[in-house]
């Protein structure tokens, strides 16, 4: 079968906040619900339960503090520490789209699109830091949606806006339906679904502005 590349640049107008949910996340998570320190009514309790549930499980507040440091990580990020969008969020995306665009623009099925449109690993931003702060109220859920509060809480991520992003996607033919197509339907994932986090609120759309494909490569 023959296979194909195409680079491809992403340029994202507006804002994109990444906000990943680290495992540290839910460890950090499953031990203020352990501990009770949510249910706390003054700090003074709060600092109590905690320390109570740190000394019966021998972890020390400075490693508990790391955790907390860890989980609060606002970006994905190179080794270089240049911020990127990891595969797994623009195929998050491309799954999405599939599953809602109409069946004759679906390049394959949406449940088996990772095995076939491969994907550069890491989407290089060109930013090391944050171009604003976006402030919302929300609902504290845990990592399988359930809520762990009626009270909302005042959430802060990070975003970064007008930038683009290189990388490339590679095929085989007899795998994707309407291969010339790809960039039509890259162009309606990017305006209609988006990616990473908020994008109900807009955040995370981009625009195809290359598109270059290579057989063989």
């Amino acid at each position: 079968m023959e296979r194909f590349t195409a680079t491809t640049t992403l340029f994202f107008p507006e804002k994109f906040s990444s906000h990943p949910y680290w495992p540290e996340r839910e460890e950090l998570i499953n031990i203020q619900k352990a501990s009770g320190i949510n249910r706390a009514r003054t700090e003074t309790k709060r600092e109590q339960v905690l320390g109570e549930y740190l000394r019966r499980n021998t972890m020390t507040r400075e490693e508990y503090q790391e955790l907390e440091r860890l989980a609060e990580r606002q970006w994905y990020r190179s080794a270089l520490d240049e911020i990127i969008i990891p595969a797994h969020q623009l195929y998050g995306c491309l799954i999405e789209a599939a599953r809602n665009i109409s069946a004759s623009q679906r390049p394959c099925d949406p449940d088996g699109l990772r095995h076939l449109l491969r994907l550069s690993p890491e989407w290089g931003t060109g930013k090391k830091q944050a171009d604003g702060v976006f402030k919302r109220l929300v609902m504290p859920k845990s990592g399988s949606g359930q809520p762990l509060s009626n009270q909302r809480g005042l959430r802060r991520n990070e975003y970064i806006e007008d930038f683009s992003v290189t990388g490339t996607l590679s095929w085989y033919m007899d795998d994707i339906h309407h291969a010339d197509e790809l960039p039509d339907f890259l162009g309606w994932a990017g305006q209609r679904i988006g990616v990473g986090a908020c994008r109900k609120m807009g955040f995370g759309r981009f625009i195809v502005t290359a598109f270059e494909v290579a057989k063989g490569s």
